[in-house]
């Protein structure tokens, strides 16, 4: 499912620069194509190409931030392993028989503030 949301959005961001290639491009021909003698029309088509650029620059990053975000397949004993463990993992807590029921210890360890490491 993660795979599938990350190709999906992936596909979305490859048409984004396609389309950012094709106004670049647009911008181009048309800056080319105006007349050197008409200087305020040759200065906004070059704000308009100067934009253009900076547009195109910003979705290829994206995409390549996005292909470098790719999910990692898990193998099915490392995907049953995080579902049993569930957020009990993070917080540190151990696991008993009764899953509405926490030992005393997790208590402890809940009401001790979590701090983050960075």
């Amino acid at each position: 499912m993660r795979k599938q949301t990350h190709d999906i959005k992936l596909r979305a961001i490859t048409l984004s620069v396609d389309r950012a290639r094709f106004d670049v491009d647009r911008a181009r021909r048309q800056y080319d194509a105006v007349e050197p003698e008409n200087r305020l029309v040759a200065r906004t088509l070059e704000r308009s190409l100067e934009t253009t650029l900076t547009a195109q620059r910003q979705t290829e990053r994206d995409l390549l931030a996005a292909k470098a975000r790719r999910p990692v397949r898990l193998s099915d004993k490392e995907d049953t392993v995080r579902r049993e463990e569930g957020p009990f993992s993070f917080w540190g807590l151990q696991r008993n028989g009764d899953p509405g029921r926490l030992p005393r210890h997790n208590l402890d360890v809940l009401r001790q503030p979590k701090t983050l490491k960075l």
